[in-house]
């Protein structure tokens, strides 16, 4: 029997929210992937501390490997997360779903503030560790998916690259706090200090803050897009497979898209943090410092790119940053690696406006691929398959290259890769959608 016609759907015109509920939709969501992104990053922010009680190793390299291991395991489970929210949030709404997605996030980062090391527990407190980076992991598999979908579908005519734009504002807004929060501790603690068990903090926190999450999004009211389904009685009944029956070309799109996205994202706002520390003079509280400046330059810039993809389309603002991301990595890696604060604080101020470019144009870029019916399955599971592959290997792969290669730009050349195949997808495979109808 055949399920509802959602393509006439669709293109029917949507009655927009009252500008008071998109500016409550814009706050709780964006507040909420805050604090979910914030759980989220610290483990990459402290990832040398963690390699060192949890993983440790006569090489450091070694015990920094399998901590970016781990690291990207809990990426590996990504795309269930995507099938299990992407269903429940297109069955039962979206904001039923990212209140649950907050929940599990707050719940696997406390635990991981509260866990026995591996000197007092042994092996069994590296299991642990793993089994909650995988509780963190499957929370994010359904939080940028539905976050972007939500936010998307609340806006008015003509500003859906402008309201997409502050999902990754949310999230960079999660990592800042992070730096911020791991360099003051740095700061005003010793660093035997922060390595013997001031790190639990920023955790336990972040646990804790994720119930404020829980509130804000509790009652929040769903989208206009997902209403109008619902009171026709056209919600998809088995999202999941639309997913892969009707929009499997569009979710390949938006793989290849995504490449450059996780690639530039990953190494620029997670990794860079021991990248600096590790190949330079500047220890982890000055690298957590400069963090710190280059993601405010971006969320500063990051609704501005929303703003012109909405003007200009989305395709431009992602062919200049995919050009970008070939032509200018490895002259910023090797600014970096001169090892100066002012030169860091330059390459990664570059870096900053390169992906506030991808930034602001993506979310609404791949969320306008799928119909609004399969939309929060469809974005979810191609999304976090690329995040997944090439996002949250993005740290490991770059302390491989390095250690295998001895060249501290060699990360450079898997960000110029991804620049390339991103590239080509824009180019040939993604028609223009700023001004066509959801």
């Amino acid at each position: 029997m055949s399920g509802p016609d959602l393509s006439r759907l669709d293109h029917e015109p949507v009655r927009e929210a009252p500008a008071r509920a998109r500016r409550r939709a814009v706050a709780a969501a964006t507040l909420g992937n805050v604090i979910e992104w914030y759980d989220f990053a610290i483990y990459g922010l402290f990832a040398k501390v963690l390699a060192a009680n949890f993983f440790p190793a006569a090489d450091p390299a070694a015990g920094l490997l399998a901590t970016f291991a781990v690291f990207a395991v809990s990426f590996g489970v990504r795309p269930l997360g995507a099938f299990v929210f992407g269903y429940y949030g297109d069955r039962y709404g979206r904001s039923r779903a990212l209140a649950a997605t907050v929940v599990l996030m707050g719940v696997g980062t406390t635990l991981i503030g509260v866990l026995p090391t591996y000197h007092s527990l042994g092996l069994a407190a590296t299991v642990l560790l793993v089994l909650c980076r995988v509780l963190q992991g499957l929370s994010a598999g359904g939080e940028w998916s539905g976050s972007s979908t939500f936010l998307v579908e609340y806006a008015p005519r003509g500003r859906r690259g402008f309201f997409g734009s502050f999902v990754q504002f949310g999230s960079s807004a999660g990592s800042l706090i992070g730096s911020l929060v791991g360099a003051l501790i740095g700061a005003l603690a010793s660093e035997e200090a922060l390595y013997d068990g001031l790190w639990r903090i920023p955790f336990i926190l972040g646990g804790l803050i994720g119930a404020f999450g829980l509130f804000l999004r509790w009652k929040l009211e769903d989208t206009p897009e997902f209403r109008k389904l619902a009171e026709s009685g056209a919600v998809a009944a088995a999202p999941v497979r639309g997913a892969f029956a009707d929009q499997w070309r569009q979710g390949l799109k938006a793989i290849g898209f995504t490449m450059a996205y996780t690639v530039c994202v990953y190494i620029t706002l997670t990794y860079m943090p021991t990248f600096v520390s590790s190949t330079t003079h500047i220890d982890l509280t000055g690298a957590l410092f400069l963090n710190a400046v280059q993601i405010a330059v971006m969320m500063t810039l990051l609704p501005v790119f929303g703003l012109l993809s909405d003007r200009v389309g989305r395709r431009p603002v992602l062919l200049v940053f995919c050009a970008l991301c070939v032509l200018v990595p490895v002259p910023l890696f090797l600014l970096l690696s001169q090892g100066t604060v002012g030169t860091v604080i330059a390459a990664q101020c570059l870096l900053a406006v390169m992906v506030a470019m991808i930034g602001g144009a993506g979310p609404a870029a791949t969320a306008e691929l799928f119909p609004t019916g399969t939309r929060y399955t469809s974005f979810g599971i191609s999304y976090n398959i690329a995040v997944a592959a090439f996002g949250g290997t993005a740290p490991f792969i770059s302390t491989f290259l390095i250690d295998a290669s001895g060249s501290s730009i060699s990360p450079a050349f898997y960000m110029v890769l991804a620049g390339l195949v991103s590239g080509l997808t824009v180019l040939f495979a993604m028609r223009e959608t700023a001004h066509r109808p959801l």
